[in-house]
């Protein structure tokens, strides 16, 4: 057998192409090669140091040149994982630590007492740690958001590009480099009815890879950490409870339900007012079969339309209108110009229906409002024409889904749309413990010593 022959038929023609490749320019650590390339390194200096492989020897006897690049370039390797053993033990160590502290802030209340003492300790050991080392947590931003795409869904993707919610994002270093661990989305608001400040976790994800080494205790930290900022503020979650039939949602429902339960949320099931409906079921619906009438899509309300939402939020006049008012003179685009639309009477809008597509054809109702009265047919008309525009489109086999704000378009919808899926929700708060609840440090030290602990 020829040599070039014997060498390729031992080794990858991706290894040759490795081999080859100067790298001293590169960021690419020679740690970071596949997998199966490192083990093909193994495996061929192992062959060529076992007495009696000839085909191997010979071939590679014949040139040591190629001998001291396999044997340098398998050195760096070693290098590089006794660093990245080096850098996981210490980043092991420290993350071991704020697990202490953080099932500590959790089975008391991170949000006060002595639990809010131990979490804000955690938080400046995690900054410590980024000082010293590297970072474990980011803020995501429109300019790094793009990295973090794989762990976020679209419909919270376009609100964060949009600036409507926030995100922390967790990092780990692998092979070398910081990769994106988990992320948490999130919402500031304020309660309805107290008017207090509540921070809305809307999505809490952590890859495949990284779980089971606390990245989610880190992510809730950080939010508890935002929390107390101001000491009014509260934590609340709302997530769909899946029916048995898939169960992947099933299992990762439960994993957040443990979450948020072990980080002292006050939990209880709510029916919700969320429907999702696929378009397609509408095609025989006899409520959606005729022309909408009297209602205008945003696109054809010409340059005017954007004062004339202006004047539509004002006249409602709540906290929630005001910032919609902003947000759809800022961000019009945001909006699907032609499913988005809107009754109009004499110059002013009387009712508003607007919508926010995805890339995949799936549509995220934003709003739907009347300004003086909840007539069932206002809302299918503003219904009708969204479907009619979808189905235009060439959008039948998309969706439509929304959180209704009022019981009687919620009540209008399940009547008009029978097929709608309807999911119930869990929801969870977190809030800031009563005084008489309040556990502070040295109090919780007198009570380990009267109960028996060092």
């Amino acid at each position: 057998m020829a040599r070039e022959d014997a060498f390729y038929g031992d080794i990858d023609t991706e290894l040759m192409k490795w081999l080859n490749e100067d790298t001293s320019d590169k960021d690419v650590a020679p740690g970071e090669m596949p997998e199966e390339i490192r083990n093909t390194f193994g495996n061929l200096l192992d062959k060529y140091n076992t007495e009696g492989t000839t085909d191997i020897v010979g071939c590679l006897s014949e040139d040591e040149g190629l001998l001291n690049v396999l044997a340098e370039k398998k050195s760096e390797v070693l290098r590089v994982e006794k660093e990245e053993a080096a850098a996981k033990e210490i980043e092991r160590a420290y993350t071991g630590m704020l697990d202490a502290y953080f099932e500590t802030a959790k089975v008391i209340n991170p949000l006060g007492g002595f639990g809010k003492e131990r979490l804000l300790k955690a938080l400046e050991v995690l900054r410590k740690f980024e000082s010293e080392y590297w970072p474990l947590m980011t803020r995501v931003t429109p300019n790094n958001l793009k990295v973090f795409h794989n762990l976020i869904p679209d419909e919270h993707y376009d609100d964060i590009m949009a600036g409507r919610k926030h995100a922390l994002g967790a990092i780990r270093m692998k092979a070398g480099r910081s990769c994106c661990a988990g992320v948490a989305v999130y919402r500031i608001d304020v309660q309805t009815i107290t008017m207090a400040p509540v921070i809305k976790l809307d999505w809490i994800y952590v890859a495949q890879d990284f779980r089971n080494r606390g990245v989610a205790n880190m992510l809730m930290a950080e939010l508890a950490g935002l929390a107390l900022q101001n000491e009014e503020t509260f934590i609340s979650v709302n997530v769909n409870i899946p029916d048995d039939s898939d169960q992947e949602m099933r299992d990762e429902f439960e994993a957040l339900e443990g979450l948020i339960r072990s980080w002292n949320f006050r939990l209880s099931v709510d029916t919700g007012r969320l429907f999702r409906v696929n378009l397609e079921s509408l095609k025989g619906n006899k409520y959606f079969s005729e022309q909408a009438e009297g209602v205008v899509s945003l696109a054809d309300l010409g340059l005017g339309g954007r004062d004339m939402i202006q004047r539509f939020f004002r006249k409602n006049n709540k906290d929630y209108d005001e910032r919609m008012r902003i947000f759809a003179y800022e961000h019009q685009d945001f909006f699907d110009p032609d499913v988005s639309c809107a009754i109009v009477t004499g110059g002013v809008i009387t009712a508003l229906f607007l919508v926010h597509r995805y890339i995949s054809g799936v549509y995220r109702y934003e709003i739907i409002r009347c300004s003086h009265n909840t007539d069932p047919i206002v809302f299918l008309q503003l219904l009708r024409h969204g479907y009619r525009s979808a189905l235009a489109r060439g959008d039948g086999n998309g969706m439509l889904f929304g959180t209704f704000e009022s019981a009687e378009g919620f009540m209008t919808v399940a009547k008009l749309i029978p097929d709608a899926l309807i999911l119930p929700q869990l929801a969870g708060v977190l809030v800031p413990p009563g005084s008489r609840n309040t556990v502070s440090g040295a109090d919780w030290d007198k009570l380990r010593t009267e109960a028996g602990y060092k």
